[in-house]
């Protein structure tokens, strides 16, 4: 195959592969009205980061403070071209917004600008999945931690459709070490983007099984990501893999223990530039906890959640900009022994 051949093959999956990335529309009820936000005044940006984890406020738990944001950070056509809007500029403020959690992942982290970001966050733990092959990309998942990293694991979905296929999406996982607790399991996802394949994603949770449960050893678990569940109100009730997930994991979902009545939307055209103005708002992103007493043999420790706090993020522009067509979800936690 010639050069230029090449050439127009990889423009042709870097396009397609962009398209993805925003929601194929289908028919569906229509959303509840999104709450406005002002976007007149910028997020500040958060303050330096300490280079240790903060320590505990008692022997008996520990808090801690976690990030998941889809940075719509598709690779540069030809290493010039972004196709994701203002990348360079997106992305600087990303390296600075992610410092001062315990806990950051990021997804669609696709391209070559990922390392702009890698390199401001400040973190003692780096991960990120290069598991890209000819004419597809990785997963495009990166994850920071204060804490040291104890071991990592991944699997790659094996259904994909249409330009989603340009990408080996899939789960990352990561086992870290804290202060009080030992030993506490980190999943990091996106899944399938197309809107009208609920079965994709109803079978990226079987493979998201399946990675579980090769790790779960009965340690504090957190979830997060960007699911693509189809939900357009404060019911959760429209996604069919949404309540396939439910039915498999029992989650904890911390942004409705603490939002019962608010739509949780972190897709939203209203409010957001960068989302297609023909999208419906949308919950696309989510902060999980798997249950404390799940049954695992073995288990090391008792211990209980406690959310304290779980918020939209990210939801004003900074620098001028918006980080990404996403909003983010931040949530705090404490894990108390019992």
């Amino acid at each position: 195959m010639s050069k230029k051949i090449s050439l127009i093959l990889f423009v042709i999956c870097t396009l397609s592969f962009s398209l993805a990335c925003r929601r194929i529309d289908d028919e569906q009820p229509k959303p509840e009205p999104s709450k406005k936000i002002d976007n007149t005044e910028e997020d500040p940006l958060p303050s330096e980061p300490s280079d240790t984890p903060s320590e505990p406020q008692s022997s008996n738990y520990i808090e801690l403070n976690i990030l998941t944001q889809n940075c719509w950070g598709v690779p540069k056509i030809a290493g010039v071209y972004n196709v994701t809007k203002d990348q360079d500029e997106r992305f600087s403020n990303i390296g600075d917004v992610v410092n001062g959690f315990d806990i950051v992942n990021l997804q669609e982290t696709f391209g070559e600008n990922t390392k702009i970001i890698l390199d401001k966050a400040k973190y003692i733990t780096k991960t990120k999945t290069d598991n890209g092959s000819f004419l597809s990309y990785g997963a495009g998942l990166t994850s920071f931690s204060k804490f040291p990293l104890v071991k990592k694991d991944f699997i790659k979905f094996s259904q994909c459709s249409g330009a989603d296929c340009f990408s080996n999406k899939g789960v990352l996982f990561m086992r870290l070490k804290v202060p009080v607790i030992g030993e506490i399991d980190i999943y990091n996802t996106h899944y399938q983007a197309i809107e009208s394949k609920e079965d994709l994603r109803v079978d990226g949770n079987r493979e998201f099984g399946m990675l579980l449960k090769r790790n779960d050893v009965g340690n504090p678990t957190i979830i997060t990501g960007d699911f693509n569940y189809t939900n357009y109100d404060a019911t959760d009730s429209t996604s069919k893999a949404f309540d396939d997930f439910k039915k498999k994991f029992n989650p904890i979902d911390t942004f409705r223990v603490k939002n019962r009545q608010d739509t949780g939307f972190t897709s939203d055209p209203s409010l957001n530039e960068y989302v297609d103005k023909k999208d419906k708002p949308q919950r696309l992103d989510y902060v999980f906890l798997l249950p404390e007493s799940r049954g695992i043999a073995g288990q090391k420790i008792s211990y209980k959640f406690e959310v304290l706090e779980s918020k939209i993020v990210n939801s004003q522009p900074v620098n001028g900009k918006f980080l990404s067509d996403h909003f983010g979800i931040n949530t705090k936690i404490r894990i108390n022994l019992n």
